[in-house]
C-alpha cells in the first residue's frame, strides 16, 4: 500500500487493510478514510455497517471506486443508506491527534477523525524477485511484483512467463 508521507502526520494513520486484519486499529467513533477508490469505499461500508463507525471519505478526484456502473450503483446506494460522508476534491494537509486537515475549493477544513486510514492506492513489490534474479536460470517478474493490477492481469503474467520457462539460455 501507498503511504503519502507529504501529508504531516501521516504517521499517525493505519492501511485500510489494517480495518481487516488490526481491527484494534479502528479506535473511538469517527473514522477519516483517505482515498475514494474501492478498497477505501468497501472499508467504510464495513466500520460503518459491522462496527456501528461514522465515516468520512476524503477523495482528491471526483469519482469514487472505478468499478462498473451495477456494482458502482450499489455500493452508493449501501453508502447513502448508512450516512457515510463522502467529500470530493478533497486534498488532505495533515493529519493531527483528532482531525484531518483538508484543502477544498482552495479553502481550509478540518473533520474529526479518531482513527485515519490510507487507501490511496499499490506499488509493485519486487523486492523478492532481486533477491532471487541471478539465482536461477530464468526469474521473472509476475502479478503485483511487475505492475500493480488485478487477479485477472496477475494470472495471465504468470501464464505467459510459465509458457517462457525454458526458452531462454
Amino acid at each position: 500500500p501507498v503511504i503519502p508521507k507529504s501529508i504531516k502526520g501521516y504517521e499517525r494513520a493505519h492501511r485500510v487493510t489494517d480495518i481487516y486484519f488490526k481491527p484494534e486499529t479502528a479506535q473511538g467513533q469517527n473514522m477519516v478514510i483517505v482515498g475514494g477508490g474501492l478498497s477505501g469505499v468497501e472499508a467504510g461500508l464495513h466500520l460503518c455497517k459491522e462496527e456501528g463507525k461514522k465515516v468520512v471519505i476524503l477523495e482528491a478526484l471526483t469519482s469514487l471506486m472505478g468499478v462498473g456502473a451495477t456494482y458502482g450503483w450499489g455500493v452508493m446506494r449501501e453508502m447513502q443508506k448508512h450516512d457515510i460522508t463522502v467529500i470530493e476534491h478533497a486534498f488532505v494537509k495533515e493529519l493531527t491527534e483528532n482531525s484531518v486537515k483538508y484543502e477544498l475549493n482552495g479553502e481550509e477544513c478540518e473533520v474529526p477523525a479518531d482513527s485515519v486510514f490510507f487507501a490511496v492506492g499499490l506499488a509493485p513489490n519486487n523486492e523478492l524477485y532481486y533477491q532471487l534474479y541471478d539465482k536461477a536460470p530464468f526469474v521473472d517478474l509476475v502479478g503485483d511484483c511487475r505492475s500493480v493490477g488485478r487477479v485477472l492481469e496477475a494470472n495471465e503474467t504468470a501464464y505467459y512467463t510459465a509458457l517462457s520457462i525454458g526458452t531462454y539460455e
